[in-house]
C-alpha cells in the first residue's frame, strides 16, 4: 500500500502537541520555514521566535500577529524588514532600531518621522543614505559626514550647503568631486588637493589654473591626465614623467616630442605602446632596444615580421619564452628554441615538431615542471619525468601510470622527501625498505 504523503503542517501519526513542538525547532533554525507553516500553528511565540532568527520571517507572519514587540524584534535583525511593519506600528523608536541595523530601512521611514537624527544616522553607516534624506532635513552636519566617507556625495548636497570648507573636504577623500564644486569655490588650493588626489580631476580645473605645477601634481597622480593638460604646457619633462607612470600617457604627447628616450621609456613598461611610436623612430636597433627591455613581453608582437631577425627573435626570446609564438617558422632554430624554454618551460607548446628532440624537453622540463603535460606521453621517460617532478612537484599527474613502479617512486621520494605520500599503500613498504637499505639510518630529505 503506497504510503499517504504528509503535507507539511498538517500533523500524520504525531500528536498536535509534538508537531508543533518539532516545527518550532526548525524556524529556531531557519525563519523562514514561517512560510511553510500553517496559520493555525503560528502562535505569538511561535512566530517571536522565527523573526529572532531571521528578520525576514516578519514577512509571513500573520497581520494579527505583527505587534509592536515583534516587529521591533524583526527589524532588529534585519532593518529592512521595516517595510513589513504595519504603518501604525511604524514609530520613532522602531524606524530608528531598523535605520540603526541597516540604513536602506530609511527607504521605509514615513516622511514624518525622517528627523535629522534620523538621517545622520543612516548617513554615517553609508552615505548613499543622503539620497533617501529630503532637502530640508540636508544639513552642514549631516552633508559633511556623508562627503568624508565619500567626497562623490557632494553631488547630493544642496548648493547653499557646499562652502568652501565642505567642498575641500570632498575633493580630498575624491578628487572627482570637483565636478561639483561650485565655479567660484574652485580655488587653487582647492584644485591641488583634488588632482593630488585623482589626477583625472584636471579636467574639471579652470583652464586659468591649469598651471604647469598642478598638471604635473595630477599626472604624477594618473600619467593619462595629460591628455587635460593645455598643449603649451606639455613640455618634454612633464611628458616623460606622466609615461613613466602610464605607458599610455604616450598618445597624448605631441608628435614633436616623442623621441626614442621617451618611447622607450613607455616600451619598456609594455611592448604594446610600439602603436604610439613615430614610424620615423621604428629602427631594427630601436626594436632591438624595445625587446630587451620590454617588461610585459608584448614587443615582438609589434615588431613587422620584415624586422623580425634572427637576433631580434633571439632577445625577444631570453626575454620571455612565450615570444617564441611571434618568431616567424623560418627562424624557429634549435638553438633559439633552446633559449625559449630554458626562459619558460612553457614555449614548448609552440615549438615546430620537427625540433623537440630529448634535450630540449629535458631544458624545457627543468624550468618548468608542468611542461610535461605538453610532452608526448610516448617520450615521457622516467628520467625526464623525474627531472620534470624535481622541479615541479605537482607535475606528478602527468606522469604515466606505466612508470608509476617502486623504483620511480624511490628515486622521487630520496628528490623530494614529502613525495613519499604519493606513494599508494600497496607500495609504500617497498619503498620505505627500499630507503632504509640504500640511505644511513633511512633518512630522506
Amino acid at each position: 500500500m503506497a504510503k499517504k504523503r504528509v503535507k507539511r503542517g498538517q500533523p500524520a501519526a504525531m500528536s498536535q502537541k509534538n508537531f508543533s513542538s518539532s516545527i518550532r525547532v526548525v524556524v529556531r533554525q531557519d525563519g523562514l520555514a514561517l512560510d511553510d507553516v500553517t496559520v493555525s500553528l503560528c502562535t505569538a511565540d511561535f512566530c517571536l521566535a522565527a523573526v529572532r532568527q531571521d528578520g525576514w520571517a516578519l514577512e509571513y507572519v500573520p497581520e494579527s500577529l505583527r505587534t509592536a514587540e515583534l516587529c521591533l524584534a524583526a527589524v532588529k535583525r534585519i532593518g529592512r524588514a521595516l517595510q513589513y511593519v504595519p504603518e501604525s506600528l511604524r514609530t520613532a523608536d522602531l524606524c530608528f532600531a531598523a535605520v540603526q541595523q541597516d540604513w536602506r530601512a530609511l527607504k521605509y521611514v514615513p516622511e514624518s518621522l525622517r528627523t535629522a537624527e534620523l538621517c545622520l544616522a543612516a548617513v554615517r553607516q553609508d552615505w548613499w543614505a543622503l539620497k533617501y534624506v529630503s532637502e530640508s532635513l540636508r544639513t552642514a552636519d549631516l552633508c559633511f559626514a556623508a562627503v568624508r566617507q565619500d567626497g562623490y556625495a557632494l553631488k547630493y548636497v544642496p548648493e547653499s550647503l557646499r562652502t568652501a570648507n565642505l567642498c575641500l573636504a570632498a575633493v580630498r577623500q575624491d578628487g572627482r568631486a570637483l565636478e561639483y564644486v561650485p565655479e567660484s569655490l574652485r580655488t587653487a588650493e582647492l584644485c591641488l588637493a583634488a588632482v593630488k588626489e585623482n589626477g583625472p580631476a584636471l579636467q574639471y580645473v579652470p583652464e586659468s589654473l591649469r598651471t604647469a605645477d598642478l598638471c604635473l601634481a595630477a599626472i604624477k597622480q594618473y600619467g593619462l591626465a595629460l591628455q587635460y593638460v593645455p598643449a603649451s604646457l606639455r613640455t618634454a619633462d612633464l611628458c616623460l614623467a606622466a609615461v613613466e607612470q602610464s605607458l599610455w600617457a604616450l598618445e597624448y604627447v605631441p608628435e614633436s616630442l616623442r623621441t626614442a628616450g621617451l618611447c622607450l621609456a613607455a616600451v619598456r613598461q609594455d611592448g604594446r605602446a610600439l602603436k604610439y611610436v613615430p614610424e620615423s623612430l621604428r629602427t631594427a636597433d630601436f626594436y632591438l632596444a624595445a625587446v630587451k627591455q620590454d617588461r610585459h613581453r608584448h614587443a615582438l608582437k609589434y615588431v613587422p615580421e620584415s624586422l623580425r631577425t634572427a637576433d631580434l627573435c633571439l632577445a625577444a626570446v631570453r626575454q620571455d619564452g612565450y615570444a617564441l609564438r611571434y618568431v616567424p617558422e623560418s627562424l624557429h632554430t634549435a638553438d633559439l628554441c633552446l633559449a625559449a624554454v630554458r626562459q619558460n618551460g612553457y614555449a614548448l607548446q609552440y615549438l615546430p615538431k620537427s625540433l623537440r628532440t630529448a634535450d630540449l624537453y629535458l631544458a624545457a622540463v627543468e624550468q618548468n615542471g608542468m611542461a610535461l603535460k605538453s610532452v608526448p606521453e610516448s617520450l615521457r621517460t622516467a628520467d625526464l619525468c623525474l627531472a620534470a617532478v624535481k622541479q615541479e612537484g605537482w607535475a606528478f599527474q602527468y606522469v604515466p601510470e606505466s612508470l608509476r613502479t617502486a623504483d620511480f617512486y624511490l628515486a622521487m621520494v630520496k628528490q623530494k622527501g614529502w613525495a613519499l605520500k604519493l606513494v599508494p599503500r600497496p607500495l609504500r613498504a617497498e619503498v620505505l625498505a627500499k630507503i632504509e637499505e640504500q640511505t644511513p639510518g633511512g633518512e630522506i630529505v
